[in-house]
């Protein structure tokens, strides 16, 4: 027979070992908690990081989606001109990787300059292009950065000719008119106030119907969708740093 001593050390051995077994576990679950909690925060920090990207996107694409401007159409009385130099495309829109290289902008204001060339200049001016300029990307980037506007314009080279279709289509008959009031005002018959008050209406209306007949066509949805993905995939080329100050500088 055990003496009692005996059994009282099983017993206080018994139950250390259960606190062991105890705290084991506690110290487990705790380790599991911290792994979870971290895992949590990441995910948090992942999700809200990838909220703000696509916020910066879509904002980008709003301000590029942006109405017509009427002061935008360039009019001039001894050519009878009457025009939109992005043949009402946005810039945004206007551009390709052929713009990345022109580099000067030729000197003139809007309408001032008769080539092709000039023209396109001064829309690519008002693009997204000069943000990109001012960046100083390596040369594997710049290469990177070509090739993607140049699928950007593959993407959206059918919107383009529908655009400009449809810019021929709304703009003829506002030529006409244009014509109309040149020639009332150069015959005495309006005076230069009641020119310039109804060449700007003329201006307006242009503007809302070109807007108008552009939407039903629903090229803003091509546009602004070709222009997204290229934003995508222009993140991926930019740094963090060149991100962030191209996006504040499209703003």
């Amino acid at each position: 027979m055990q003496p009692y001593y005996f059994f009282d050390v099983k017993r206080a051995e018994t139950k250390k070992s259960i606190m062991k077994k105890h705290i084991l576990k506690l110290a487990t679950l705790s380790a599991l908690m911290i792994v979870i909690a971290s895992g949590c925060k990441k995910e948090l920090v992942k999700d809200v990081s990838q909220d703000r990207f696509e916020d910066e996107i879509e904002h980008a694409a709003s301000i590029a989606d942006a109405d017509i401007s009427p002061d935008d159409i360039v009019t001039d009385e001894n050519s009878e001109l009457f025009e939109l130099e992005s043949e009402g495309i946005n810039p945004n829109y206007f551009v390709d990787e052929t713009d990345f290289d022109e580099v000067e902008v030729e000197e003139g204001v809007a309408g001032s300059g008769k080539s092709v060339k000039a023209k396109h200049k001064r829309v690519a001016a008002k693009s997204f292009i000069h943000c990109l300029r001012k960046l100083d990307l390596e040369k594997r980037q710049v290469l990177k950065v070509k090739l993607l506007l140049g699928k950007y314009r593959d993407c959206k080279s059918s919107s383009v000719k529908r655009a400009k279709a449809l810019y021929a289509k709304i703009r003829a008959p506002y030529i006409a008119k244009y014509k109309r009031l040149v020639y009332s005002y150069k015959n005495g018959k309006i005076t230069k106030k009641e020119l310039v008050k109804s060449v700007y209406g003329l201006r307006v209306d242009f503007a809302k119907d070109l807007r108008k007949a552009q939407i039903k066509e629903k090229l803003h949805v091509a546009f602004k969708n070709c222009y997204k993905k290229m934003l995508r995939e222009l993140h991926g080329v930019l740094n963090a740093k060149q991100w962030t100050r191209f996006i504040a500088c499209v703003k």
